[in-house]
């Protein structure tokens, strides 16, 4: 069996093709079943966050195809026009490709701290569709561990920006000062929450919030001292905001250009600017076309983005450092599951061999009471566990060190190659 993860990101797609693959946190637990279903597939868990869609999965041979098919199927996109954006990686690449993510080192914001939530959630969803096993239950757990190690024992998130921080840096390199500028946000989530203490650190005058839950909305507006509107007035406040910044988790635009046509109007043309920092976006792109309307998007943010990244290195460093010793501590579990059908084999023949020939010998030992026969059985598993100690520690050093011929040696020299000596798994497969 092998790992595998096929999906994008930031640096594989643009924005255009990452919204359309993007999965909301609600419905990952129906998405990630329709991986797991494809042929091959054992076990899988679906990250979507805003800037990446991956699937992860324990798989046979064939399988990745199948993925690609799927994430293709999930866009609506025809499968050769995704293939030039999709990556794919088997086994320890596609452990530390994890890893990496988790650790915020693949994100577009180096050292992202969401990033980590973002890959529990995501998994915490597939275990309780129950679409992962042992495989990505142990890797997921390793990723989670490196991640937060990461987190606490590198200085990766210093001076690092969210993605609605670089929407505040975007902003006030727009006007040089956010002083007396008067900013709506359209939406309510985590990434707004850090977008309005950032706008309050900034000096924005006047922050208003828009949200469908309303009391969401002003509950942030509290903490920031700003102010909460019902969701169906957010257009009215469009036309006296000098900057809009967008990240609701709607599936669809919510700023037409119709009827941002009629808002440009009511402000007599005077300039505005857009930055939709959600993924699917929430602002119609085609509104960048209007007079006066400046629109951004999150790849818009990558200058800013890249400016963050620099003095780091040395944090980054010692986070790969720290990825590798999980890499290799996760793939010497993995291979060391080739050992395990072995070893219940050897096991299981020596005792069966044992309890042979303890049926052969049963009626010279019938003169014995039911205590010294026990203690005869006792002495002959005894012995099987003592003859097969040395052999089993160098069955696990085989498989460590993917000694495919040496494990194929172990089993002709003790005849293992039948079918009742493996129960639960086959020695020969792709694991050794």
């Amino acid at each position: 069996m092998h790992i595998a993860v096929v999906g994008l990101n930031h640096r594989s797609a643009p924005l255009a093709v990452r919204e359309r693959l993007a999965v909301a946190a609600g419905a990952l637990g129906d998405a990630v079943w329709r991986f797991r279903r494809r042929p091959g597939v054992n076990e899988c868990v679906l990250v979507s966050t805003c800037n990446r869609t991956e699937a992860y999965a324990a798989v046979e041979d064939s399988a990745s195809s199948h993925m690609a098919e799927e994430l293709a199927l999930l866009g609506d996109i025809p499968p050769r026009e995704l293939r030039s954006h999709l990556y794919s990686h088997v086994d320890e690449t596609a452990v530390r490709h994890l890893l990496r993510v988790a650790s915020g080192i693949d994100s577009m914001i180096l050292g992202e701290p969401q990033v980590l939530g973002q890959v529990r959630a995501a998994y915490e969803s597939a275990l309780a569709s129950g679409t992962t096993g042992a495989v990505l239950n142990r890797l997921f757990h390793t990723a989670l561990e490196a991640g937060k190690r990461v987190q606490t024992e590198t200085e990766i998130n210093r001076g690092a920006f969210s993605v609605g921080s670089a929407a505040v840096e975007l902003a006030r390199s727009i006007f040089g000062s956010l002083q007396g500028r008067r900013v709506l946000l359209l939406g309510a989530g985590k990434m707004s929450e850090i977008v309005a203490h950032r706008l309050r650190q900034e000096g924005a005058a006047g922050v208003i919030i828009a949200n469908r839950t309303h009391e969401r909305a002003r509950a942030i507006a509290e903490q920031i001292g700003g102010r909460a509107v019902r969701y169906e007035d957010f257009e009215t406040e469009m036309t006296v905001a000098d900057i809009v910044i967008a990240s609701t988790g709607a599936p669809h635009f919510i700023v037409r250009r119709q009827q941002f046509e009629k808002i440009m109007a009511a402000r007599r043309m005077r300039p505005i600017f857009l930055i939709d920092i959600a993924v699917p976006r929430d602002i119609d792109p085609s509104i960048a076309e209007i007079d006066c309307a400046f629109l951004y998007d999150i790849d818009d943010l990558n200058g800013i983005v890249s400016r963050t990244a620099e003095g780091r290195r040395q944090a980054v460093e010692h986070a790969e450092r720290i990825i590798e010793e999980h890499v290799r501590e996760f793939m010497d579990w993995q291979r060391s599951l080739a050992a395990a059908p072995v070893i219940r084999g050897l096991q299981g023949r020596l005792r069966r061999v044992a309890e042979e020939e303890l049926a052969r010998y049963s009626r010279r030992l019938s003169s014995l009471d039911e205590r010294q026969k026990a203690v005869v059985r006792e002495l002959a598993h005894s012995l099987v566990n003592k003859i097969t100690h040395h052999p089993i520690t160098h069955i696990k050093d085989y498989a460590r060190s993917r000694g495919e011929e040496q494990l194929r040696t172990v089993v002709e020299v003790f005849g293992l190659d039948h079918e009742e000596d493996f129960p639960d798994a086959d020695w020969r497969g792709d694991g050794i």
